[in-house]
């Protein structure tokens, strides 16, 4: 019974370690998105008026 218990805990702390690695991950390619996202428009309105 005991290890039963303990075999689930270790479970749930590994999956609660998993999502929180993956929900990180994804914010750190979210973030990645946007500054490429923001630089292109930043350089379609800079470069322009240069050339």
């Amino acid at each position: 019974m005991i290890n039963i218990f303990k075999e689930a805990i270790f479970r749930v702390i590994k999956v609660k370690q998993f999502s929180r690695s993956s929900i990180e991950f994804m914010l750190d390619i979210y973030d990645l998105f946007i500054r490429i996202v923001c630089k292109g428009l930043f350089f379609r309105n800079i470069l322009p008026n240069k050339f």
